[in-house]
């Protein structure tokens, strides 16, 4: 019948597939982002992270996957993060906890990447809004021919 064809060219192979809730998750997405009221939810929430409402949820989590000193040139974050936990435990007497395989949660500050249990620095707000919400949510603005740079910025256009 036609309804059956219509479904599988518009979402095919996802009856019983492991897609469904993919597709699911971007069409209630497509259609919040409809709403008028989608901007100011933005908006509201790149205010939360910039006034550190949000601090918590902020938590970045890689896993280790050599040990520690094998990274000589290029350190990742994390791997900077957990020399810095390790160097605070062993001055405090305590056991290194992170090694190949373990897991790493650390936050982005002003002077770069610092393990959970120890920031000392205040945290990189635009990092977090620039490199994690930026992306997501210009995918999802794009289809309102907007921004988030577009409707985040406080300058008045000239033009």
């Amino acid at each position: 019948p036609l309804q059956s064809r219509i479904d599988f060219a518009v979402f095919p192979s996802v009856q019983g597939g492991p897609h469904e809730h993919t597709i699911a998750a971007v069409c209630t997405t497509l259609r919040e982002a409809a709403e008028p009221s989608f901007v100011d939810y933005i908006k509201q929430v790149v205010d939360a992270v910039q006034n550190g409402e949000v601090d918590s949820q902020l938590v970045l989590r890689r896993r280790m996957r050599r040990k520690i000193d094998d990274y000589v040139k290029n350190v990742p974050p994390h791997v900077r993060a957990a020399r810095m936990a390790r160097d605070v435990r062993a001055s405090r007497g305590l056991p290194e906890i992170h090694f190949s395989g373990s897991w790493v949660e650390y936050l982005m500050t002003l002077n770069g990447p610092e393990p959970k249990q120890y920031v000392k620095s205040r945290l990189d707000y635009n990092f977090y809004v620039e490199r994690q919400l930026m992306p997501i949510a210009d995918a999802i603005l794009s289809f309102k021919s907007t921004s988030l740079g577009d409707i985040t910025d406080r300058q008045l256009s000239l033009f």
